[in-house]
């Protein structure tokens, strides 16, 4: 939703072509999990 609100010209698109489903795919794939997973090392290897 966020990315759909901050981009009105998609937003605009995906009301036009009617295709909620392929947008929340999209969105999925977008903000996916493992932009916001981190990892910590002791050291350097």
């Amino acid at each position: 939703l966020f990315g759909l609100l901050t981009n009105p010209d998609q937003l605009r698109q995906v009301r036009q072509q009617d295709d909620w489903e392929r947008a929340f795919e999209e969105g999925i794939r977008w903000v996916a999990p493992i932009q916001v997973s981190s990892r910590l090392v002791n050291e350097d290897t």
